[in-house]
């Protein structure tokens, strides 16, 4: 169960409210926005155990997936040397891949379900690193320019 209450009357009488709490939440407001969640000891325990699985989870995924195919999934993350990495490839990365990037090309993989080993993985991250990169670099030419035409005569040159 939640108990809301505003900033200025939590600041008044801390005790008060904070006994009123035994087995509840609370949401401290600010201008109809909350801006602190306060929980019993209970509660907070069993937060702290759901995020201590997620990490043991977490840990469990990265030790599997090096050395066994998977089908890409949200939690994927290039190694921390894998910039130097993709210098041996034969792909330049002056950085590393940007939230977005990584996002969208987890999110096309994902879609795809096709699995292959970690390093495939990172060099398919390279390669398409790459190509997004480069294409952004290459200015796309104004196909309705007309060029105009030179009539001076380079120095050296004879004109008749």
């Amino acid at each position: 169960m939640l108990i809301g209450t505003n900033l200025k009357n939590f600041l008044k009488n801390p005790l008060k409210i904070l006994k009123k709490i035994k087995k509840k939440k609370l949401i401290i407001f600010k201008k109809k926005i909350p801006i602190m969640y306060i929980l019993n000891i209970k509660t907070f325990n069993k937060l702290l155990k759901y995020k201590i699985k997620y990490k043991n989870y977490k840990k469990k995924i990265k030790k599997t997936e090096k050395n066994k195919k998977f089908i890409m999934h949200k939690h994927w993350k290039p190694d921390k040397n894998f910039l130097k990495q993709a210098s041996l490839w034969g792909i330049k990365l002056y950085k590393t891949a940007t939230k977005t990037e990584l996002a969208s090309f987890i999110s096309y993989w994902n879609a795809e379900k096709r699995s292959f080993y970690h390093i495939q993985w990172q060099q398919k991250l390279a390669r398409n690193l790459q190509q997004i990169r480069n294409m952004i670099n290459i200015k796309k030419k104004n196909i309705n320019n007309i060029s105009k035409l030179e009539y001076k005569i380079p120095y050296g040159f004879r004109g008749e």
